[in-house]
């Protein structure tokens, strides 16, 4: 989702298991900040969560050399589980 000219949010869904029989469902969000050359991402998602957010600079004519910087606000495992990959 593009809230403005140059940020876009990510939604990441995953799920937290709290029995075998039931799952939680969760989102966190993700921001791109586009610049001219380069992006910068706020937070990374959970494990996995890369695919989506190169997906996504792909999707907006980016590559991913252009991820330029990774601002991890904190350390829950839904913030920063995709950024060793990234």
């Amino acid at each position: 989702m593009q809230l403005s000219e140059h940020v876009h949010m990510l939604e990441v869904t995953f799920q937290v298991p709290v029995s075998p029989e039931q799952q939680l469902e969760r989102v966190v969000n993700l921001y791109l900040i586009y610049g001219a050359k380069s992006v910068i991402l706020v937070d990374s998602g959970v494990a996995g969560a890369e695919k989506q957010v190169l997906a996504h600079l792909a999707a907006s004519g980016r590559q991913p050399q252009d991820l330029r910087l990774l601002v991890l606000t904190h350390s829950h495992p839904d913030h920063i589980g995709a950024a060793a990959p990234l």
